[in-house]
């Protein structure tokens, strides 16, 4: 799963000019973590880190999920541009658990997705996260507890956790995500409470972002359904913020620890 679009990984001595810029020497204690498919340096890290490569991560998920007798289609694996143009210094690997979808055959169907986010320059961690992925729209919308992450640094050892974050979390959290889901469609609330928190989210701010959330509500026909106002904002944020999946997965992190009000 992904081996067309995964990279090796090289670990690289760094040096430093020296004698007046005649000669070079390694610089101890840093490597470079160089995209062995593009030859680009992603990063020079201290020699105590560990680049783990989304194949080897993949692999640790499908295993453990073969186990757990859990189907596992791939959706997408996302790698990043940087704005020096570097390819692969974060990645998000992409699928989907078809057992656990919700509202099938109908209009509000919802795939269950687990997003795996990747670095190689220590911006991130080793982490997991639950999607609910609203089909009929192509809206994408995340799990919003704390439990429904886990992650690890990039260390000896990091693949052995995930393994263990796996098999304590996963399908917990799948099941706790799922029955959240199911009574936020079954609660509603009145006009005038959507309005006054769509004017005051702390999601989608500033003037022109709150102008669109309101004309989204409105253009809607003004829902008061709970799981339609979450819509609402992942409609947005997967259509209309940010233009990489990075800052959207961000962004729906923060609109899921908002979801109690």
């Amino acid at each position: 799963m992904f081996e067309e679009t995964s990279f090796e990984v090289l670990q690289e001595p760094v040096y430093r000019r020296v004698n007046g810029g005649t000669g070079l020497e390694i610089v101890p204690g840093y490597k470079q973590i160089i995209n062995a498919t593009t030859n680009q340096t992603l990063s020079i890290m201290s020699d105590d880190y560990e680049p783990i490569r989304d194949i080897d991560v993949i692999q640790r998920v499908l295993d453990i999920t073969k186990t757990a007798g859990i189907d596992v289609i791939p959706v997408r694996h996302h790698i990043t541009r940087s704005k020096d143009n570097v390819m692969g210094r974060t990645t998000y690997m992409e699928v989907e658990l078809p057992q656990y979808t919700l509202f099938p055959g109908g209009e509000e169907t919802q795939a269950v997705r687990l997003v795996i986010p990747n670095s190689f320059d220590g911006k991130l961690k080793l982490r997991l996260c639950i999607m609910f992925y609203r089909l009929v729209c192509g809206n994408g919308a995340m799990g919003w507890r704390s439990d429904f992450e886990f992650s690890v640094k990039h260390r000896a050892g990091a693949l052995n956790q995930l393994t263990d974050a796996l098999n304590l979390y996963l399908t917990d959290n799948i099941s706790a995500a799922t029955a959240m889901v199911r009574q936020m469609v079954d609660r509603n609330t009145t006009r005038d409470h959507v309005s006054a928190y769509l004017q005051t989210n702390t999601i989608l701010t500033g003037e022109r972002w709150v102008e669109r959330v309101m004309g989204a509500w409105m253009i809607a026909g003004a829902p008061v359904n709970h799981w339609d106002i979450y819509n609402l904002f992942t409609n947005l944020i997967t259509h209309q913020y940010g233009r990489n999946f990075g800052p959207k997965l961000t962004k729906l992190r923060q609109l899921n620890a908002d979801v109690n009000n």
